[in-house]
């Protein structure tokens, strides 16, 4: 049986991030820009952020496709932008002229784009809410908000209920319907989910999916793949022949959880299941499949630094493999085309070995500057020990097991968590091995068991994330002597059955008499509960 051990500890709180937890990034587009901390991202989002602007002012099409490719190529730079805007060489880059050479100068410089300022001052406020709007393009944007005068959130909705939007030219009933749906969607579900939810609606999808005739592989990518603390939209890769994909979408998109079609092309389609999310799958051939899922997980930032260090070596990454350049050749339009150049692209791994890295689990795909940790000339171990991330590999440094006495005493403080004020008392169970948990116990697996739904194929068995085997024990647990659903020795057991060292039980003190707080008689009751559990 479980042993039982009274510590300190009032709660605990073990955390399932094992990731970095900074997502605070500069996505300035304005008045906050400077020339000290301008990055090729705040530039390239500067850009987009006029084409959009462009869209929902009418401007000449061609004229705001142009602000978006000048952002792809700003994003693909292998130096700053902003040092090619000082030495006046940006108007080398291929996609940008001297007009928004101009508009970059003075983001840069200035702190913002003349343009865009004059574009916002045309545009009501509302309307860039609408872009978040399921099929109402920037087209249908400015069609209804010029025929209507409306530009609010709440007026589309009602324009859609009343039969303005359906009356309007090339709309329609069923589009009206389909926006009024994706409004009341964004009121009730707001654009995105935690982790849990997401994987709650993706794992019978997937394993769905995974059984259809003709699929050779699939997996989650995106956002979901990467563990992200909240989900968007939930993304499907699958490979299969050309012939046996359109079999493939059709199952997809007939799934039970299905209310809504968004879309069925020859390679992709979206749907809306009954939770509200918006699902997309991708079907690509099996030879592209290990590009493909790179690419689609992301994060941008990733794919941007994968595409730099390609080039670096003499090479260019997309999502259909990793090519080989020709010397002096920088025209890399269709050269999936070329297979004679193709280097890798079936699987992952493949692709991080042609580029000098260790495989990098999707996890750790955000690139707040760690991919220099995963160089081919660093080992997997030493990269996860450096101090700048918090990923640990239990494989290359497992420091917690020792040979100290095992958790089988009464102490202190345990006593004074039943009598102090603290809310909870704190006593633990652990098994006779003998372990020091002194280490490592404050960071525990990957969320649940989503880990192995999102991560299936870690590399050679090394990882540089915690896993759900190294967790050891449990660490706050309440059990029926206060507001728990189980008794001490349910709980034990559970434990054990998954191989855990030890159980810290934290029920409720005589402060949290409202939950059933133990009084200093009650605790001494329940060590005597636990030190027979523990003779067992």
């Amino acid at each position: 049986m479980a042993e039982v051990h009274r510590s300190g500890n009032d709660g605990a709180a073990v955390t399932n991030r094992v990731a970095d937890t900074d997502r605070a990034e500069n996505t300035t587009r304005g008045v906050d820009a400077t020339r000290s901390t301008v990055t090729n991202r705040d530039i390239a989002d500067a850009l987009r952020h006029v084409y959009q602007l462009m869209q929902l002012a009418g401007e000449n099409r061609f004229r705001a496709i142009a602000f978006d490719r000048a952002a792809q190529a700003v994003e693909g730079l292998e130096q700053s932008a902003a040092e090619l805007v000082e030495s006046g060489e940006l108007t080398s880059v291929k996609g940008i002229g001297k007009s928004i050479a101009e508009d970059v100068r003075q983001f840069v410089q200035e702190g913002g784009m003349r343009v865009a300022v004059e574009l916002q001052e045309r545009i009501p406020g509302g309307l860039m809410e609408w872009l978040n709007v399921s099929g109402l393009g920037p087209k249908g944007i400015v069609k209804i908000h010029q025929a209507l005068g409306i530009s609010e959130m709440s007026e589309l909705k009602e324009a859609c209920r009343d039969g303005r939007v359906a009356g309007l030219p090339g709309m329609g009933v069923k589009s009206a319907e389909k926006i009024l749906r994706s409004v009341e969607f964004l009121e009730k579900h707001g654009e995105r989910c935690r982790l849990d939810e997401a994987v709650a609606v993706a794992e019978p999808v997937l394993a769905f999916l995974r059984e259809q005739s003709g699929v050779v592989r699939c997996e989650l990518a995106g956002s979901l793949r990467r563990a992200g603390e909240t989900i968007g939209d939930v993304d499907f890769l699958c490979s299969a022949e050309k012939q046996n994909s359109g079999a493939v979408l059709d199952a997809f998109v007939g799934h039970a959880s299905v209310v809504e079609v968004l879309g069925r092309g020859e390679t992709k389609s979206s749907v809306r299941t009954e939770s509200g999310r918006q699902l997309d799958l991708r079907v690509v051939s099996p030879d592209e499949f290990g590009a493909a899922l790179l690419y689609f997980t992301g994060s941008k930032n990733h794919n941007i630094v994968l595409r730099q260090r390609a080039r670096e070596r003499g090479m260019t990454l997309n999502e259909y493999g990793l090519f080989r350049l020709d010397p002096g050749e920088k025209n890399e339009e269709n050269i999936e085309n070329h297979p004679d150049l193709l280097v890798a692209s079936r699987t992952e791994e493949e692709i991080y070995d042609a580029l000098d890295l260790h495989y990098i689990p999707p996890e750790l795909r955000e690139d707040h500057g760690r991919i220099l940790l995963f160089e081919k000339l660093k080992s997997v171990g030493a990269a996860a020990n450096d101090e700048n991330t918090t990923a640990i590999s239990p494989a290359a440094n497992d420091k917690r097991t020792t040979t100290s006495t095992p958790f089988a005493h009464k102490d202190a403080a345990g006593t004074g968590a039943g009598t102090g004020s603290g809310t909870e008392t704190s006593t633990h169970t652990s098994t006779n091995t003998s372990t020091d948990t002194s280490a490592g116990i404050a960071q525990a697996s990957s969320p649940s068991d989503a880990s192995s739904l999102i991560n299936p194929n870690p590399t050679n068995g090394i990882s540089p994330l915690l896993e759900t085997s190294d967790i050891r024990g449990v660490v706050h647990a309440h059990s029926t002597w206060s507001d728990g659903t189980y008794s001490i020795e349910e709980m034990a057991l559970a434990c054990m059955e998954r191989g855990y060292e030890y159980l810290v039980m934290t029920d409720h003190s005589q402060t949290a008499a409202y939950a059933g707080g133990l009084t200093v008689d009650r605790v001494k009751a329940q060590w005597d509960e636990i030190d027979a559990l523990n003779e067992r």
